[in-house]
């Protein structure tokens, strides 16, 4: 069974590296899991995982800092969790040190939330999380992207740390941050999701006076529906339609109030 197992993996290999099985890096790292869980085969396994990492190099600049060990996290998740911590902590410590946000967001939300987490690498993860609050973190953000990036923080703080004083932290920092529709709108988001309807109205209602036209007005009243209040979705609903310039995207929209309200 097991030269026929062998032989079964070596087939496989040539097909990864073929292409068979899409990006050649990743083939080689689920094969190298494979490998380990099936055959016990340490050296061939850690062979395995150590080519995946050369072939996401090639294809990889290290230069790029930020993007580089943003994708070496998923190697680094894979060898924790799977084959060897210690090969993992030193993967994660080179992730940590590059001052990746993304990077370091998906180190940290593997050591909260995969299979084997503990209350130890829950601590750890949540360390990280709040490392990423730092300005040398921060300024390695798109300035686009830092409201929606502070508020998934915060939701992982409350909803998965079970913290919701530190998230509320994130939350108000995000929303001294947050100057556009779209960032209104993610905050209104997320304060919905954890039901924080108060602190919702207050970015619903930014959100509105940010709108610059009729399909953004209109998801505003979709965020009132949200926290049940039909009367005010439904009014704002209906003023977005003055906003929009295409009839028929126009007409598209009264359609959907008549399907929502009747």
């Amino acid at each position: 069974m097991t030269k026929e197992k062998i032989k079964e993996y070596k087939e496989k290999l040539k097909e990864v590296k073929d292409g068979w099985h899409g990006r050649i890096d990743y083939g080689l790292l689920d094969l190298a899991t494979e490998v380990y869980n099936d055959l016990s085969d340490e050296k061939w396994a850690r062979e395995l995982y150590k080519k995946s990492i050369l072939e996401f190099n090639k294809e990889n600049e290290i230069s790029d800092t930020i993007n580089y060990f943003h994708g070496l996290s998923r190697f680094a998740n894979e060898i924790y969790n799977n084959f060897d911590k210690d090969w993992g902590n030193t993967l994660y410590n080179d992730i940590i040190n590059s001052q990746s946000p993304e990077g370091i967001l998906d180190v940290a939300d593997n050591l909260i939330s995969a299979k084997i987490a503990n209350d130890e690498s829950k601590l750890r993860g949540k360390e990280l999380l709040i490392k990423l609050k730092e300005p040398n973190y921060l300024e390695n953000i798109d300035q686009d992207y830092k409201v929606e990036f502070l508020s998934g923080i915060a939701l992982r703080l409350i909803e998965e740390l079970g913290d919701p004083n530190t998230g509320k932290i994130f939350y108000d920092f995000a929303g001294s941050l947050a100057n556009n529709y779209m960032d209104f709108m993610d905050l209104a988001g997320t304060f919905i999701r954890n039901k924080l309807i108060e602190e919702a109205k207050i970015y619903i209602n930014k959100a509105k006076d940010s709108a610059e036209d009729g399909s953004e007005l209109f998801e505003v009243g979709m965020k009132y529906l949200e926290i049940d209040d039909e009367v005010t979705a439904k009014n704002i609903m209906e003023e977005s339609l003055e906003k929009f310039k295409d009839e028929d995207e126009k007409k598209e929209h009264i359609e959907r109030i008549k399907d929502l309200f009747g």
